[in-house]
């Protein structure tokens, strides 16, 4: 457990105004053609990539006032998600399933885009319970089994109508998956204050995604929620959760 918690605690401290630019800086061109392919309305592409990424994306995101998905980093590298930021060199293997669409010649970052997207099939949907306004740490989305899904990578997508207080709330949408005995074997975050919102008013569906990689045969159940770290009053007035199994071709 620690070693999971470690990052999560590490990232939540984190200010995009700490972050370095260094060697590996994405340019926006990246972020512009990923938006290209994003269909109103509907979640955005997913993205994987190396974990030093993942801010450097988030800032792009947020600086432009995009809202597309975050880069995920648990199963790099990996081969499900529709785009990644790669060294191609790093695993050959990429190739198989991802064409470049881009490249950086001073990081020598490639943006790759893969040749088929898998299809996500459905296996659960429901409607999310308004809570609050409210001060809760924890404000419930869903919990569920996952019996029939062990084996599988599967998608989580959100449609949240969701306010605050904060203008820029420090919260997270979270999804973990447990066994029987409630030990935590997969966790995945999202955090809302990466999207450049006035939480206070924006009257917008927030629209977004998370990939879980690989369910362990052992997981028995899934809960996911958004994380109000600092018990900001927030509001979350409704909307839709989604859970589809990827249908992989490797």
């Amino acid at each position: 457990l620690p070693l999971i918690l470690l990052p999560v605690q590490f990232i939540s401290s984190m200010n995009f105004y700490d972050v370095i630019i260094e060697k590996e800086t994405i340019p926006y061109r990246f972020l512009q053609k990923v938006k290209e392919t994003a269909i109103p309305g509907q979640p955005p592409p997913t993205m994987q990539g190396y974990s030093g990424r993942e801010l450097r994306w988030a800032w792009l995101n947020y600086h432009n006032q995009t809202e597309l998905g975050v880069v995920q980093w648990s199963a790099h590298p990996g081969h499900d998600a529709d785009f990644q930021i790669i060294y191609p060199e790093k695993n050959p293997a990429w190739q198989q399933h991802y064409d470049s669409i881009d490249s950086d010649n001073h990081s020598g970052l490639y943006l790759v885009e893969r040749k088929h997207k898998l299809k996500k099939n459905p296996a659960e949907q429901s409607v999310i319970t308004p809570i609050g306004p409210s001060n809760d740490e924890f404000l419930g989305i869903s919990d569920g089994s996952l019996d029939s899904l062990t084996g599988s990578t599967i998608y989580a997508t959100y449609g949240l109508w969701f306010k605050s207080s904060k203008k820029h709330i420090t919260a997270w949408i979270v999804f973990a998956v447990m066994d029987k005995d409630d030990n935590l074997l997969r966790y995945e975050r999202l955090p809302l204050n990466w999207y450049n919102r006035d939480w206070r008013m924006d009257d917008r569906l927030f629209i977004n995604g998370l990939l879980i990689f690989e369910i362990p045969e052992n997981a028995v159940k899934y809960t996911t929620y958004i994380w109000n770290m600092y018990k900001a009053e927030a509001h979350l007035e409704g909307g839709n959760f989604k859970l589809s199994k990827l249908e992989k071709d490797y």
